[in-house]
């Protein structure tokens, strides 16, 4: 019986979750930066894998072969969703991809997700505008297909040969032109005062002044962060090119650091030991 409300995640190494991973990464980084990985978003994912260009099951990763680099990740991308597809498309109902140093927050993408139906063709992420009129979702920001969008892509898009057919090319760009194709777009995902939830970069990134951001990327983004705190929903899901270092931070500004006496917050223990409360005078 499928799991409700189940979410996939796909690490392209990445509820189900897709992930990516480069063999490299996998073998020379793997304490630092995948621990990291697996810290912060496969404990919360209903599923995961992460495709790469080794297989070893105990992470696990499973070998796309195709090589590796950025010019082989669309290949990555289609050997991964075929994957899902084949083994687990009946069994959640959302499926994220995402790459090694893309951070999650899965509660967020959780509630999001309650707003649309997994029997639905969804497309969700950060929105690019450029190579393509109707946009599509940028890869390192992470990208999420519903059980329905799955199915046509590789049912409709692969299968029928209406996707790019070799490995190269930008990945997400592919993807998203694939999908046109098949008549499926990708869908608004800002709240209500227009603030992104997915996002192609850092937090830091994207909290700086707008007027550098679109210096930097004018033709790419369809909507432009604000400044400082404006820059992102409360409810933000991904940001892209974050350490190892800056994964644990997430995970401990999220999910452990409290501030005293807010939301209710309160301690048995004193938040400074009563022997350093005392002032001494040093200069007797």
């Amino acid at each position: 019986m499928r799991k409700a409300r189940s979410h996939a995640c796909i690490h392209i190494l990445f509820s189900f979750c897709l992930g990516f991973l480069n063999s490299a990464f996998l073998f020379f980084t793997f304490r630092v930066v995948l621990e990291s990985i697996l810290v912060r978003h496969t404990q919360r994912c209903n599923g995961f894998i992460f495709v790469s260009s080794q297989t070893n099951l105990s992470i696990p990763t499973i070998d796309a072969r195709v090589g590796e680099g950025r010019e082989s990740l669309w290949g990555k991308t289609k050997f991964g969703f075929r994957y899902v597809y084949n083994t687990s498309s009946e069994q959640y109902d959302w499926f994220l991809k995402a790459d090694d140093d893309t951070d999650v927050i899965v509660e967020n993408l959780r509630l999001l997700l309650t707003n649309y139906s997994s029997n639905k063709e969804v497309y969700l992420g950060y929105h690019f505008k450029e190579f393509l009129a109707e946009g599509y979702a940028s890869g390192g920001a992470g990208y999420v297909l519903s059980r329905k969008a799955v199915q046509r892509f590789v049912d409709d898009g692969l299968n029928k040969n209406v996707c790019r057919s070799d490995s190269g090319g930008f990945e997400d760009v592919e993807i998203g032109t694939c999908l046109v194709k098949i008549g499926i777009t990708i869908q608004d995902t800002r709240d209500s005062y227009g603030r992104a939830r997915f996002f192609p970069f850092n937090a830091i990134w994207h909290m700086r002044l707008s007027d550098v951001k679109r210096k930097d990327f004018q033709g790419y983004f369809k909507y432009h962060d604000g400044d400082y705190l404006d820059c992102c929903a409360d409810t933000a899901i991904t940001f892209h090119n974050v350490s190892a270092a800056g994964m644990y931070l997430m995970e401990h500004f999220i999910y452990r650091l409290k501030a005293y006496g807010i939301n209710g917050y309160t301690s048995t223990r004193l938040p400074i030991q009563p022997e350093f409360l005392a002032i001494t005078d040093t200069t007797a």
